[in-house]
């Protein structure tokens, strides 16, 4: 019950915060906006990151359920993904683009480092160095979908998906 009740108030903060345009605002305004005590807020939120954090995780935490029940390549994941961003743009050109905290961006890699971890196998690599390739990889994309979003999202997905997919490892010179 408790878990439902978070993502019902993450929903109508999400909402809020899409109205006000940032997502940096003081708590205190969160619960008068919503209708709830602060007491309420700390029972669910640690701080007002961990809202912004908790509306991304669900917003991608679908895609990532679903391509991996349907061992989905990781480029189509991908592609959800950054579709996903795209279809509530301004949402996320607010908060990804604001200054926010460091756990947000580690909360991010971690959901896409889940997502290569199951979509790819990696030979010749030990389990611990696996890990390593796959916060590697987790931390290229979503460094770019901040920049993506700081450009404004007007490149095409396939494009992103493409840059994603490219490493410049395999690339001959």
């Amino acid at each position: 019950m408790i878990w439902k009740q978070k993502i019902k108030l993450s929903k109508n903060i999400k909402s809020w915060l899409f109205q006000k345009k940032k997502a940096n605002v003081p708590i205190s305004e969160i619960c008068e906006k919503v209708g709830i005590s602060r007491k309420t807020f700390y029972n669910y939120f640690r701080d007002r990151w961990d809202i912004v954090e908790q509306i991304i995780l669900d917003d991608i935490e679908k895609p990532i359920v679903q391509g991996n029940a349907e061992k989905l390549p990781y480029h189509d994941t991908t592609y959800i993904i950054f579709e996903k961003f795209l279809f509530e743009k301004s949402f996320y050109k607010i908060v990804i683009t604001e200054n926010c905290q460091n756990s947000l961006f580690e909360s991010l890699i971690e959901c896409f480092a889940k997502i290569i971890s199951n979509c790819y196998d990696k030979p010749g690599l030990t389990e611990s160095e696996a890990k390593y390739v796959d916060y590697k990889e987790a931390s290229n994309i979503v460094m770019l979908l901040r920049k993506w979003a700081k450009d404004g999202m007007n490149e095409p997905i396939e494009s992103m998906v493409k840059v994603c997919m490219y490493s410049n490892i395999d690339a001959k010179r």
